[in-house]
């Protein structure tokens, strides 16, 4: 390690030799300034502290001035003023690390002398703080050192270490800027070491930190814990522990056999392991252990919690399985005794070798033999034992296993075979078994190969079997087998018969190929070679009976086509040799037919809801097999028909909405089911009505024509309404509203849809004292947006809220409220004496057709006297033009006459 030579005060001594005089130039009458004062020396006492002394060279001075120069600065700045006969000052306060300049000057009332000689001095570092020392919890060679930086101009540190108290100092440590902390490693045990360390500029280094001291103290290692012994055989002990010290070389174990007071030591360990086997060891015999950790330094642990473990008994050898040679179900096991100190014996078995092994006995001991019996015939059975003390059992031994033997039934014997029919053979044999369930019989068409099952019989006491549907001139050999659970015996003798000539063989396996409402292709297999044809017989659910001509030899299909949809039919055939026939073929084969395509439904009615809107009605009386409807639309200006909805069986009419106004279009109708779809119904047409400048449910009006009577609303207490052109309205010519409910309230309802943009003029008078507002939204109230009239012509508007409560506007006086509103762009401006009193207020939220509507409303016991329809205006985009002058009563400039709903009225309590 590089050894570096501190400085820890520096004392900087300046000779000054210069041009100085005894004497000063005198400012005043008989006074002389003193003399210069010499030797001035400067040492650095700390980061902030430097101590100045000097040579007073005059004897007629008042004082002494301080003067400073930081950092090279050119500006000389005196900072204090000392007594006379000072020599000594101490300068405090001062930044770390930074350079300063010194030099005195003494004064009196003739002046000042010249300067002192000039001192350049360098504060030191600011001293570390907080040094801490302390021996490595995980080496006890190492002592970790920690400090604080309090230096912001330091460039390394340096660290110093001695022995004992009254050592010296060395150095140990040259470290880098901002360092905190320094391991000191490969210490000697059982020595007190003092640390201090400071902060270094360039090889000047500060004052030092405080001095602390640590220790190497070699731990005594603590005990192992958590050993656990656990017997692994009837030699073996296999012992672990656990060990949370950081500091050791090994373990020591020892084992005591019975005695407590009488320990052997069996093993001494690395310091990694954690585990050791413990073998050549007595069978059924109690062990103690214990365990304690090995430290340095020949320290050691206490010792551990002692265990105690029993060993096993000796396993039994040489396990021998034999099945009874006279109880075929019973398996004898044998086996060797190999231990001395056994309570007892366990065996275990298993059935096949993928099953798992159950205990199934526990013997006393000394036992050698175990006799299992009532098992399962023909299974192989896998066997265990092992030797017991008490609870604790012994390795288990050998594997052993043996097969229980076939408990099935004596075969039959003395079979014959004699012939019945063209296609019969009787068979009967002898039975020579009594614990049999049942029989089965092959067939084949060879002596010695090729037998198939052809029928297994459960009953144990039969004897004859007749087999039935077979060819005409042929042998066939028979065997037959009697089983029980057990399995089968063998074959008894073969016996054979020869069939004589007869009817063909019978066709089978009768079945649908495909099917619809209107046929069934059916088909079969051909069993026979010399048949001359086929006869097919139908019957359907209600007994009717259908005979088909008779198809032709070797044919295997056949097209029913005289089926009806929605019919269950029952089919068999059967082969025919010239006037000999097969049996029918069976089962017999069961068809249902399919639906066809329901027939058309009817369109009923087209009714005219509005502009945009036809509600279609259709019947389907004539039908009963729908699953449902398609509906196609075609309107005058497309080429075809489109379908426009999907219905289920039970709807039967639909409202078309989102139509162009004025156009015709035409409807039809189909239904559908899995069959397919209907003829199309009857075609219908309707027209849609032309644009409606207002809405009114009660009555039509031609625009052109003189109003005449008043239009009456009976449905809402005889309220009347009237168009005029007059201003204000007068006479007949006004609109009146009458209320008859308890509320006090009316309403008069326009409605513009869809008008792209227009205005409406409309003189009103009150009838009673109350309130007075706008409303938009659609013929049922729901509210798009309100505005709500003062009385003092102010106006309160909001969408989507609601009306708020003021005093009404007096009665008998008329007043005139303009409405002029832009669809497209959802906004509305409202005028009263064609004072604006809205600009461009935005509609909340139109309607889902793009309409609007306004509503002119009073409530709280207040009812619109008179109104008058006086300026209305409608501005349509495909005419380019107006359509209602303001100067004229309304019209409709179009071509032709044009039918209008010109004005609803609605009266009751507003909702």
């Amino acid at each position: 390690m590089r050894k570096l030579t501190l400085l820890l005060i520096l004392t900087f001594t300046i000779g000054f030799t210069g041009c100085g005089k005894d004497d000063t130039t005198p400012t005043g009458p008989g006074t002389q300034a003193p003399a210069a004062p010499e030797n001035l020396a400067a040492t650095v006492l700390s980061d902030s502290q430097i101590h100045l002394t000097w040579t007073d060279s005059s004897s007629n001075e008042s004082g002494f001035y301080i003067q400073k120069k930081e950092n090279d600065s050119s500006d000389w700045q005196t900072v204090n003023t000392l007594e006379t006969d000072t020599e000594e000052f101490e300068d405090t306060d001062l930044e770390e690390g930074s350079q300063y300049q010194y030099r005195i000057k003494a004064y009196n009332e003739g002046g000042e002398s010249d300067p002192s000689n000039t001192v350049d001095v360098t504060t030191l570092a600011k001293a570390p703080s907080d040094l801490a020392a302390g021996q490595d919890s995980t080496d006890y060679t190492s002592i970790n050192l920690t400090w604080l930086d309090e230096s912001e101009k330091e460039t390394g540190y340096l660290v110093q270490k001695r022995l004992e108290s009254d050592g010296t100092y060395e150095n140990i440590g040259d470290l880098d800027a901002d360092a905190t902390a320094y391991v000191d490693e490969n210490l000697d045990a059982d020595q007190c070491y003092y640390y201090r360390v400071c902060a270094m500029i360039d090889s000047i280094g500060s004052l030092w930190s405080n001095e602390d001291s640590a220790s190497i103290n070699i731990p005594i290692p603590s005990p192992p814990e958590n050993l656990e012994a656990t017997a692994i055989s009837d030699s073996e002990v296999l012992l672990a522990w656990e060990d949370e010290n950081h500091i050791k070389t090994g373990f020591h174990l020892e084992r005591s056999e019975g005695d407590p007071e009488n320990w052997e030591t069996i093993a001494e360990t690395d310091s990694d392991v954690r585990g050791f086997t413990d073998t050549v060891l007595n069978e059924g015999t109690e062990y103690q252990y214990r365990v304690k950790t090995l430290g340095v330094e020949d320290k050691e642990s206490e010792w551990s919690d002692v265990v105690t473990v029993l060993t096993f008994a000796k396993a039994p050898l040489e396990l021998v399985a034999i099945m009874d040679s006279t109880v075929f179900t019973t398996i004898m096991l044998t086996w060797t005794d190999n231990s001395e100190k056994e309570t007892g014996y366990q065996i275990r078995r298993k059935s096949g070798s993928n099953g798992n092994y159950e205990v199934m006995a526990e013997l006393d001991p000394n036992i050698v033999e175990y006799e299992d019996a009532d098992l399962a015939a023909d299974q192989i059975y896998y066997y265990q034992v092992r030797a017991m003390i008490n609870t604790i059992g012994s390795l288990w031994s050998n594997e052993a296993n043996a097969k229980t033997d076939v408990l099935t039934p004596a075969p039959p014997y003395d079979l014959n075979a004699a012939v019945r029919s063209p296609n019969s053979i009787l068979l009967m044999w002898s039975d020579n078994s009594t614990d049999n369930t049942g029989f089965i019989i092959e067939r084949s068409l060879q002596e010695d190969t090729g037998f198939e099952v052809v029928v297994t019989l459960e009953q144990e006491d039969i004897q004859t079997f007749l087999d039935e549907r077979l060819s005409d001139e042929t042998t066939y050999y028979y065997r037959i087998a009697a089983y029980n659970d057990y399995g089968n015996s063998d074959w008894s003798n073969v016996g054979s018969a020869t069939t004589p000539s007869g009817p063909p063989i019978t066709p089978s396996n009768l079945r649908v190929e495909d099917m619809t409402y209107q046929e069934v292709n059916l088909a079969w297999d051909d069993n026979s070679d010399d048949e001359t044809g086929f006869q097919l017989n139908r019957v359907d659910s209600a007994g009717g009976y259908t005979d088909f001509p008779d198809i032709a030899a070797n044919e295997t299909v056949f097209t029913d086509n005289t089926v009806e949809e929605n019919t269950t039919y029952f089919y068999k055939i059967r082969a025919l040799e010239n006037s000999d026939f097969s049996f029918w073929s069976e089962p017999i084969l069961e068809v249902t037919t399919p639906y066809g395509p329901p027939l058309a439904p009817t369109i009923t009615e087209l009714e005219v809801l509005s502009e945009t809107e036809i509600r279609i009605t259709w019947s389907a009386d004539n039908i009963n097999n729908h699953e449902g409807f398609y509906l196609e639309r075609q309107s005058e200006h497309e080429d075809d028909f489109n379908q426009i909805g999907d219905f289920r069986q039970d709807t039967y009419s639909y409202r078309n909405s989102g139509l162009e106004p004025n156009t015709i279009y035409f409807y039809r109708v189909f239904a559908y089911n899995d069959g397919g779809r209907s003829p199309a119904s009857n075609v219908e047409h309707a027209q849609t009505e032309a644009y409606s400048v207002f809405y009114d449910g009660f009555e039509n009006h031609q625009v052109k024509e003189e109003p005449g009577e008043p239009w009456v609303n009976t449905e809402n207490g005889g309220s009347t309404t009237r168009i005029s052109d007059e201003d204000p309205c007068s006479g007949n010519q006004c609109a009146q509203f009458i209320d008859t409910n308890s509320e006090g309230s009316s309403r008069l309802s326009l409605n513009t849809d869809p008008v792209p943009s227009g205005n409406i003029s409309c003189w009103l008078k009150l009838a009673g004292n109350g309130h007075f507002g706008i409303i938009g939204g659609d013929p049922n109230n729901y509210i798009t947006f309100k505005t709500q009239f003062n009385p003092d012509n102010t106006i309160y508007f909001q969408n989507g809220g609601n009306l708020l409560s003021v005093e009404g506007f007096p009665t008998e006086e008329w007043f005139l409220l303009s409405f002029i509103f832009n669809c497209r762009a959802q906004a509305y401006s409202i005028e009263i004496n064609g004072s604006p009193k809205v600009q461009n207020a935005t509609l909340q939220r139109p309607d889902a057709e793009g309409n609007s509507v306004l509503i002119f409303m009073t409530y709280n016991n207040a009812v619109i006297e008179y109104a008058d329809l006086d300026n209305v205006s409608i501005d349509d985009s495909e005419n380019n033009g107006v359509l209602m002058p303001s100067s004229e009563p309304i019209s409709f400039e179009a071509e032709g006459i044009v039918t209008i709903n010109d004005i609803s009225s609605a009266v009751g309590p507003i909702r």
